[in-house]
């Protein structure tokens, strides 16, 4: 096909494109348009607020320098001294090496993916209820988070892992064919290479192919790859580094991090938080904390409080009326796991939701299992993100009977938005002003 060709047909893909957007403009009510408007505002707001003043401030903060320096090392060929897999320092070193050794270049890899989470959050959010306005909610209700802003600013790994787990279910509920399976395998393995809890994904991917009943249930076996992907990147990263790459020593290694965590896990930290607080936001961390004169800098780490409010009172009515359903009177067991089954997948968005709350719970157990000393609030960015996904497809189809019900609570996230961007995005404010908007005092530092 000739450049030519192609060029037309991505015209003509546009130009289709712009007229569905059109004709869904036209069709709609003045509330749904007013909604509209507000979820642009939220994704354009969100990546402004990612973007500005990335760089700021230009020396190390939070634990930037448990990263950094081993991201530089790959550069360098020297040892990484981490205890955590090396696929995100190599991302970072990435950074380094476009932009140099500072705040901009090992930030870069972040607000990267930062960004891309918005946009798989659109595409998940279509992928799953199959409309385009729960994707476009979905990834307004993304990009319009503290949680999700903040670690997009800062050279961390949580928002890079949340991102390839949202990229890795995107390949799950599209997959047709065993390639999609080996693609939704590969991703979930580089998830792993982040962060080791990043494998837990693999069971609401293995869990929605079942269900949706789209791939050959033998192509699951697929996903034994796994271990096999990390293990590749493991050695990649051996070799960067002049470190032996055989099998022997890679299994010595890893061996010695996973004692490492254990010992870890058992030290205390100031910041630390049980993770039956987390979906309250009842510590959020301060991953920025600069000052200059009497000016502060924050990046809090705190969600939106109205979609993690919304998102938690669901949690707590679905809880409710699974309890009240099984145990209700009239008939034997299987009438109540009939009315078990057209709870949980009667309606239109009742199969999603009840994948997207699996990926959450997947993702929150190995720290419920755990229970050490050692944990803190970003632990739950990946399982947040799964129950914004929620959200947004509940928030779609609720607007369908109560449009205007819709519109005030996207309006009311919106100024909520905009009260705590300061402390978000890392505006310069006075004491007294950070108090004021970040007013529990657990939540400040």
């Amino acid at each position: 096909m000739t450049s030519l060709a192609v060029t037309a047909k991505l015209a003509r893909s546009a130009r289709s494109a712009w007229q569905r957007v059109t004709a869904a403009w036209a069709s709609a009510s003045q509330a749904e348009r007013a909604t509209t408007v507000i979820l642009g505002m939220m994704i354009v707001g969100g990546i402004v607020l990612r973007i500005r003043a990335i760089w700021y401030p230009p020396d190390f903060t939070f634990d930037e320098p448990f990263f950094v320096p081993n991201a530089h090392n790959y550069l360098l060929g020297i040892k990484d001294s981490n205890d955590h897999p090396p696929l995100f320092k190599m991302f970072m070193s990435v950074g380094i090496l476009l932009f140099g050794y500072n705040s901009a270049g090992w930030r870069f890899p972040a607000l990267c993916f930062g960004i891309l989470s918005v946009l798989l959050a659109y595409w998940l959010g279509r992928a799953y209820f199959r409309t385009a306005r729960a994707g476009l909610m979905a990834a307004a209700f993304v990009a319009a988070d503290g949680f999700f802003i903040s670690y997009s600013r800062v050279g961390l790994m949580d928002g890079i892992l949340t991102s390839l787990l949202l990229w890795c279910m995107l390949a799950a509920v599209t997959a047709r064919t065993w390639r999609g399976v080996l693609v939704t395998a590969f991703l979930a393995g580089t998830a792993a290479s982040v962060k080791w809890s990043g494998v837990f994904i693999v069971i609401p991917a293995v869990v929605t192919m079942l269900l949706l009943g789209r791939v050959r249930f033998w192509s699951l076996l697929i996903f034994a790859v796994v271990p096999v992907v990390q293990t590749a990147v493991w050695l990649l990263a051996l070799r960067l580094s002049h470190e032996p790459t055989d099998l022997a020593s890679l299994w010595h290694l890893v061996k010695d991090l996973v004692l490492r965590h254990v010992e870890m896990n058992r030290a205390t930290n100031p910041l630390n938080s049980s993770w039956y607080t987390w979906p309250i936001f009842y510590r959020p961390v301060i991953i920025k904390n600069t000052t200059h004169g009497v000016f502060r800098f924050y990046a809090s780490t705190v969600g939106n409080p109205v979609f993690w409010i919304a998102v938690d009172l669901f949690l707590v009515w679905s809880f409710i009326q699974l309890v009240a359903r099984a145990t209700a009177g009239g008939g034997g067991i299987r009438a109540r796991l009939a009315r078990l089954r057209d709870f949980l997948v009667g309606k239109p968005v009742g199969k999603p939701a009840l994948l997207l709350l699996l990926g959450w719970a997947a993702l929150l157990a190995p720290w419920t299992i755990i229970r050490n000393k050692f944990s803190f609030t970003h632990y739950y960015l990946p399982s947040y993100g799964f129950a914004l996904l929620m959200l947004g497809g509940l928030v779609a189809y609720a607007e369908r009977k109560w449009p205007r019900t819709v519109l005030v609570f996207v309006g009311l996230a919106l100024l909520v938005a905009i009260y705590l961007a300061p402390v978000w995005g890392e505006f310069s404010l006075r004491e007294h002003t950070v108090n004021r908007l970040l007013l529990p005092p657990t939540w400040r530092p």
